[in-house]
């Protein structure tokens, strides 16, 4: 006999069966989800890795059971490897998902040629047209010039400038117009090229910004498809601008390498030939007052204690001759005041206590032996007082350059006077590859306790009293030391020089201010021109 369910509960059961198919479904479809997003988070995670050229790290992570960009992601790593076929039958939307042109970038970067190539062509059958830049760019670093030209002829126009497809294109034409080597700056801007036979031309966004003594360095680098120099032109054509309508040069260091990052001059003095903030030699004047305060340090001589016992009536007889001060500057408080009212009574007092053959054999170590290019020299021998007193503060014994000048500021920063290098690496075709040449160390001149010393008391130039007064900007705090001199048919000119920014600086500088009537002027040019050059850099360096 039949047994009935009674209605109730017959809907009872089928609310409990619906209920476990409910679960059922929502437990199949939260499995889905998290599998989705597990296999989206490693598909996420292999594109990293092929970005960084870890090849084989991104096929072991690729989801076991994935769609067709698991197809893609792993023809691409194969690719990257050197292995699999160049043709992996993916859509252009399942390569893109891993950008196959930051594979390529990457690792024509990390000097993979072949292995960008071998992404490129790939990405080029499964991408469509517009992913012939990214070939071309691959076969311009590896040399094939012929096979870029038609790679990117087929790409439309609009696209064809996109990514490295415009550096590739320059580079095309740089070459097409004869150039070797193509040269550009720190920074990557373009300088010129060389051709074949090591002439450099400057494009004309860099004339006048590339030290003409760079060529023969770029024609003795050797040959490679690129070259980086160390000048930065941003940098160089804001120092050349900061000049403004005076006569002069700048010179700009940085300190850990000794890179030449502005080596720049007034068209007027540019003219005049060669490399001017290499090769125009003046008086030091009072920034010699530095190297005579490392002498009286190497004596043993504590200079703030001597200076700190005289009185400055501004002038002082030594010798036959009298060594005159620009005012008086009264009862000395010790070194960094006389540096910052740049006494010559108390450094000529302290060139005589140093001596001689102690002073001149510091100059020597301080590079004025004229053995290198751009190095100072002794021109004149001290013999008697007054002769010392004047070479103790600049004056008639010694000459230097604009680019020896800043390298004499630099060892208040570490003690090291830093080699000027003027290039910085041999690059890639494309610009990606830079590998830094290496340089000679830089020379140990102080201790870093002595170079301290010499540091707080160039501290003192800009703060009031000081004959830098208010030129450094809150942004841009630096230790320098001003110096001013006249030469027969040269008029007055300044050498400025100092390091910055405080405490950690990075840069030291000379500006040259030449040509001017009398020391007043000389000295308000050369303040204009300072004050510009510090807040620009203070603007770079905080980034605005």
């Amino acid at each position: 006999m039949e047994t009935r369910i009674p209605r109730a509960r017959r809907r009872l059961i089928g609310a409990r069966s619906a209920a476990v198919v409910l679960v059922a479904v929502l437990a199949l479809t939260a499995f889905a989800l998290v599998r989705r997003a597990r296999d989206e988070a490693a598909l996420a995670a292999v594109a990293e890795r092929l970005a960084a050229g870890a090849g084989a790290e991104a096929a072991r992570i690729l989801p076991p059971h994935g769609d067709g960009r698991t197809r893609a992601g792993r023809a691409l790593a194969d690719a990257l490897r050197g292995a699999g076929p160049e043709s992996c039958g993916c859509a252009a939307g399942e390569l893109a998902f891993f950008h196959p042109d930051l594979v390529v970038e990457g690792a024509i970067r990390r000097g993979e040629r072949e292995g960008a190539l071998r992404v490129a062509r790939l990405a080029r059958q499964a991408g469509g047209p517009a992913l012939g830049v990214t070939l071309a760019a691959a076969l311009v670093e590896a040399g094939r010039d012929d096979e870029a030209r038609a790679a990117l002829a087929a790409v439309p126009e609009p696209e064809r400038l996109a990514g490295l497809g415009r550096e590739a294109a320059r580079v095309l034409e740089l070459h097409g117009r004869g150039a070797a080597c193509i040269v550009r700056d720190r920074g990557r801007r373009l300088a010129g090229t060389l051709d074949a036979s090591g002439h450099f031309e400057a494009v004309p966004e860099a004339a006048g910004l590339v030290p003409a003594v760079a060529a023969t360095a770029l024609a003795a680098a050797g040959r490679a498809p690129s070259l980086r120099l160390a000048t930065d032109l941003a940098l160089s054509r804001f120092a050349q601008e900061a000049l403004g309508s005076y006569r002069g040069s700048i010179v700009l260091l940085d300190l850990a390498s000794g890179d030449v990052l502005a080596a720049v001059s007034d068209p007027r003095t540019a003219a005049e030939g060669g490399t001017p903030a290499f090769e125009q030699r003046r008086e030091p004047a009072s920034i010699a007052k530095i190297v005579t305060t490392a002498a009286a340090l190497r004596a043993g001589i504590d200079p703030d204690a001597e200076i700190a016992r005289m009185t400055c009536e501004g002038f002082a007889r030594f010798g036959n001759g009298t060594l005159w001060c620009a005012l008086p500057g009264g009862p000395l408080r010790g070194l960094g005041h006389a540096l910052a009212i740049s006494c010559n009574v108390a450094f000529a007092n302290l060139g005589l206590r140093v001596g001689g053959p102690a002073l001149v054999e510091e100059f020597r170590r301080w590079g004025f032996d004229g053995r290198e290019p751009g190095d100072g020299r002794i021109v004149h021998p001290p013999q008697g007082a007054l002769p010392l007193a004047k070479m103790a503060v600049g004056l008639d014994a010694t000459d230097i350059t604009p680019l020896h000048a800043a390298r004499l500021a630099a060892v208040a920063a570490r003690g090291e006077m830093p080699p000027p290098q003027l290039i910085a690496a041999i690059d890639g075709a494309l610009g990606l590859t830079p590998r830094t040449l290496s340089h000679p160390a830089p020379r140990r001149i102080l201790d870093a306790g002595a170079a301290e010393v010499i540091r707080h008391a160039m501290e003192a130039v800009t703060q009031p009293g000081g004959t830098a007064e208010g030129m450094a900007p809150n942004g841009f705090p630096v230790a320098m030391k001003t110096g001013t001199a006249s030469a027969p048919g040269v008029g007055y000119y300044v050498n400025y020089v100092g390091i910055g920014p405080l405490p950690r600086p990075v840069i030291s500088f000379c500006v040259r201010v030449t040509g001017q009537p009398t020391s007043v002027h000389a000295t308000q040019a050369a303040r204009q021109v300072l004050s510009t050059l510090l807040q620009g850099l203070a603007r770079r360096s905080l980034g605005r």
